[in-house]
Parts: C-alpha cells; sequence; structure tokens
C-alpha cells in the first residue's frame, strides 16, 4: 500500500504477493506509484477501502485494494479507474493477479483462516499452519501467464469481493 516492499518475516501469509509484484515488473526503474492518499486514478467512494497503484509505461497497472471493514457483510467493493491516468491502452481489462493457480491455493488458505480466527481465535492454529505452508514456495509466485489469470472486469468499473481485513493484488492490461 505504500510503494515499499514488505520485509520477510515471521508472517509469510506476504510471500504470494511479494513475487508476483516482482514477476509483474515493481523493481523496474519505470514504475510509478500513485499512494492511496492522494490517487485520482482509482476513485473508492467507500472510506474504508484503500487503493494504490503502480504504472509501468508500457500499459500495465497493477492496484492493491485494502478493506478495512471490520463486518464480514461488508466484502462488496467498487472501484472506477482512471485508463489515462494509470496508463491503460483502450480494451484493457482488469486481472486478479492471485488467480494465478499457486497465489490462489495460498489465498484460500489465508482467507480460511481468517475466518476460523474471527469465529474462535484459539480454534485456527492449525489452519494458519496449512496457509503458511501454502504460501511458503516463492518459485510458485515468480511468474504468471496472462491467459491463467481470472478476469474481474473488462473496463473502467471494477466490482469485487475482498473479505474484510484483507486485500487483493489486481493488474490491468
Amino acid at each position: 500500500m505504500h510503494d515499499a516492499v514488505p520485509e520477510y518475516h515471521t508472517c509469510n501469509l506476504t510471500y504470494p504477493a511479494l513475487g508476483l509484484r516482482v514477476a509483474w515488473g515493481i523493481a523496474e526503474d519505470d514504475v510509478r506509484f500513485i499512494p492511496y492518499w492522494r490517487n485520482p486514478a482509482v476513485k473508492v467512494e467507500d472510506p474504508d477501502v484503500l487503493a494504490s497503484a503502480w504504472t509501468r509505461p508500457n500499459g500495465k497497472a497493477m492496484l492493491m485494494v485494502l478493506n478495512l471493514h471490520k463486518d464480514p457483510a461488508e466484502a462488496a467493493v467498487m472501484l472506477r479507474l482512471d485508463p489515462a491516468a494509470l496508463g491503460l491502452r483502450s480494451g484493457f481489462k482488469v486481472y486478479d493477479l492471485e488467480s494465478q493457480p499457486a497465489a490462489d491455493e495460498a489465498r484460500r488458505a489465508r482467507i480460511a483462516w481468517l475466518a476460523a480466527r474471527r469465529a474462535d481465535p484459539n480454534a485456527a492454529d492449525g489452519l494458519l499452519r496449512i496457509a503458511r505452508e501454502k504460501a511458503d514456495r516463492e518459485e510458485a509466485f515468480a511468474s504468471y501467464a496472462i491467459a491463467d489469470l481470472r478476469v474481474v472486469s473488462e473496463g473502467e468499473v471494477v466490482e469485487i469481493e475482498i473479505p474484510p481485513r484483507d486485500w487483493i493484488l489486481l493488474t490491468a492490461e
């Protein structure tokens, strides 16, 4: 969310996102960061939803969207993209970057753990172990094929579900 690469620490649940961000090209010199606190390129009506963007001159943008809500009923998120501000070409699509097969498996495990933790924090340890095992395969997240990703929008309006207190990584190209 803040244009900084999270450090590797004991919580490896972010490893898939780190690998996919690198595969997208976030470490390249031509990347431009658009922070959520000053983001005219991605409009979000809900103040409890934050969206940062990274753009590249090759017509690609990456979005990280965070749902700060606590209520499970608050999972529906709507974004309005400004293609020109994001440097997107006409006919762009928005893809769920985490639908890359290995990352999707890790995300499902992370969401199951989060849901279990909300229901009973003491009973979630086993699911946390499984989520960490799914996420601790860095080489599995080092690349993606656009054809393997789920399309979430074919235009400027993006409607997605993000569980409360969770985030999603999208790419538009």
